[in-house]
């Protein structure tokens, strides 16, 4: 049996959660990954419903439910960063990533997938595109000499 992400199911109204319940049925799914994005007014509504459905959850993806502090972005994985610099901010992600670890334990599930972040850094992407392109300007420029006597072997 299939186990389908949330995410191709939104949950604006309380009502989408039978909708949910009812096309997962629909298509055979014995099991779920709950996604970012289900707001926390609705979690204790979806955890009944999966309980009532036996659906076994298998992943949470973090940050699950959307912590009520960020309930007007929509949800994101990258809502706050695993690996800021920022302390407070740093904090706060492992802070929500315990009530998401926490949530996936009640829920028994297996996995919490997590978005631990980024580094800000320069991005050399263009120096190294001119550096290909030179290279390659370089070589096309020595293809006439690979040919003769000048770059042959010392013998």
């Amino acid at each position: 049996m299939p186990t389908i992400s949330t995410s191709f199911f939104p949950l604006r109204y309380a009502d989408d959660i039978d909708s949910l319940m009812g096309s997962l049925a629909d298509i055979g799914a014995d099991g779920v990954e709950l996604e970012y994005r289900i707001p926390a007014a609705f979690w204790t509504q979806v955890k009944d419903a999966l309980r009532l459905n036996s659906l076994a959850v298998r992943s949470l993806h973090n940050y699950c439910p959307i912590p009520l502090a960020f309930k007007h972005t929509g949800g994101s994985g990258d809502l706050v960063s695993l690996a800021t610099t920022d302390r407070e901010e740093r904090n706060a992600a492992v802070r929500l990533t315990l009530q998401t670890i926490e949530q996936a334990n009640d829920l028994e599930a297996r996995a919490v997938v997590l978005h631990c972040g980024r580094v800000e850094m320069t991005h050399e992407t263009d120096v190294l595109h001119d550096f290909r392109r030179s290279r390659s300007a370089i070589l096309r420029a020595m293809k006439p000499w690979a040919s003769s006597d000048a770059m042959r072997p010392l013998r």
